[in-house]
């Protein structure tokens, strides 16, 4: 189970419990209303489901992960959208959003 997906759960439902409205909890929280709804509409055993279904699913950039680490070796000071230019031109069939190469190369 994802730890900080099922943290920030909790601290959704505490806010909501405590009187908050989304606009405050998002404020609070940091995420959009969409995910504050999504959270807030489901039941704890349900985002138990939700959060193991994450966890199985395959990565995006897994299969360039090798490239992507031989990439930043080479040259530390690439920036991820570079790496994402790099990445259409080698793989022109890569479906894949330019924030999950962010969030993936920033870590």
């Amino acid at each position: 189970m994802s730890e900080s997906k099922m943290t920030l759960y909790h601290e959704i439902h505490k806010l909501k419990r405590l009187g908050f409205n989304i606009s405050q909890i998002k404020r609070k929280v940091g995420v959009d209303r969409d995910t504050i709804r999504k959270y807030l509409g489901m039941d704890y055993e349900e985002m138990c489901a939700w959060t193991a279904t994450l966890q199985n699913r395959q990565k995006k950039l897994g299969n360039h992960e090798e490239v992507i680490v031989q990439w930043l070796n080479e040259h530390p000071d690439l920036s991820a959208t570079q790496i994402e230019d790099w990445l259409l031109e080698e793989y022109p069939s890569l479906k894949v959003g330019s924030s999950t190469i962010r969030i993936n190369v920033n870590i």
